[in-house]
């Protein structure tokens, strides 16, 4: 593990202990995990979208996640629900993680 994700993944569990709710948190963490432990990243997804499950930003992690992890379709599924509650396109080309999503033609079918 790089020593850059290693301080954020130990940051990120600090915040979760003093705030377990803390979706975003949860989220960003469901990220980092996303190619080095997949039910550790799986488990941070479920939690964060358990406590906002219409939050955009968590919504836009949980797609990084799934797109990390192989998981395409779902990776595209939470893309599209990340826009309907809030984020837009330009929120979503904006973030590096999900650059192949947007390109993915299924995306695309979608008329976003």
């Amino acid at each position: 593990m790089k020593p850059v994700r290693e301080k954020a993944i130990a940051l990120l569990k600090q915040v979760i202990a003093v705030t377990p709710q803390n979706a975003k948190a949860n989220s960003v963490l469901s990220t980092l995990y996303a190619d080095i432990d997949q039910e550790k990243a799986l488990a941070h997804a479920r939690t964060a979208l358990a406590l906002e499950p219409k939050n955009s930003d968590v919504l836009a992690d949980v797609a990084i996640t799934y797109d990390a992890m192989g998981d395409r379709k779902r990776a595209i599924q939470y893309a599209r629900q990340s826009l309907a509650h809030g984020d837009t396109l330009s929120d979503l080309q904006a973030q590096a993680g999900l650059q192949g999503v947007l390109a993915d033609p299924g995306f695309r079918k979608s008329g976003k």
